[in-house]
């Protein structure tokens, strides 16, 4: 009985002995971690700090690639990457931002070509059209309205009416579907031996009656509508080749109805052309 009691009370004992053996080793293993922990973080510090001030990581070049508006010196002046500086002295995302601030800018990426080099790419915006709002604003390839023309910019682009520039700024994408119709249709001017794009001075979106153009030299009113400009462009293009040199004398064309063009003269007689 004696030895069946002793071994039951030294099996209690090992029973109590064991889970503070396991705190112990839960705590070493906690140790250790954090010491592998603080170590791994002063490592990181410590290589962070060396790449920061290495040599090796000195710009030696900036490649930037731009258009004719945007100067890659004004591109240095916005980022202030320049070389010599530590590679890593930039935030990416902030140097991209810097130079999309550019007014000519559309998009920019910029990127680390380790150990020493940095390359800019900035794709430059096209002027497609000048928008009327108050005063003539470019647009570009993307139907954004991005830039006051200046004394001594370019005006040799269709001009859009029918804009203002409250809905500009408060409606983004109802101005940009706009904008798009009259770009669809000066791309199918571009194309065009009877009505060439340089021949159209005027693009005029209106809510009701959709996109007219008016035409440089005659003051030619055409009304094309809304939707399918394609079919209606030939339509157009079969009138205009009809009436040969006698546009001046035509007030508008109108494609509003299905299949046919009204033609109403300038000195008041309406005729039909199918």
């Amino acid at each position: 009985m004696s030895g069946s009691r002793a071994q039951s009370r030294s099996r209690r004992k090992a029973r109590t002995k064991k889970p503070g053996w396991r705190i112990v080793l839960a705590a070493v293993k906690i140790a250790l971690c954090l010491v592998v922990g603080a170590g791994l973080g002063l490592l990181g510090r410590f290589t962070f700090q060396w790449v920061r001030h290495s040599p090796r990581f000195a710009i030696s070049t900036v490649e930037i690639r731009t258009g004719a508006r945007v100067k890659a010196e004004d591109v240095r002046k916005l980022t202030g990457i320049m070389e010599g500086k530590n590679i890593f002295s930039f935030q990416l995302a902030n140097a991209v931002h810097q130079i999309e601030f550019h007014p000519w800018v559309l998009r920019a990426t910029v990127t680390r070509k380790l150990p020493d080099r940095v390359e800019i790419v900035v794709t430059e915006r096209v002027p497609m059209a000048m928008a009327a709002l108050g005063w003539l604003y470019y647009v570009d390839q993307e139907c954004h309205v991005f830039k006051r023309v200046l004394p001594g910019e370019s005006l040799d682009y269709p001009v859009l009416t029918g804009l203002n520039l409250d809905q500009v700024i408060s409606d983004q994408p109802t101005t940009e579907a706009e904008i798009r119709k009259a770009l669809a249709v000066l791309e199918l001017a571009k194309s065009s031996k009877v009505l060439p794009e340089k021949a159209i001075s005027e693009v005029h979106l209106d809510p009701t009656y959709g996109v007219s153009l008016v035409t440089a030299q005659e003051g030619l009113w055409i009304r094309l509508g809304e939707g399918d400009f394609a079919e209606r462009w030939q339509r157009l293009e079969r009138v205009l080749v009809e009436l040969a040199g006698d546009w001046a004398k035509v007030e508008m064309i109108d494609l509003n109805f299905q299949g046919q063009a009204t033609v109403k003269l300038r000195a008041g007689y309406k005729l039909a052309v199918n």
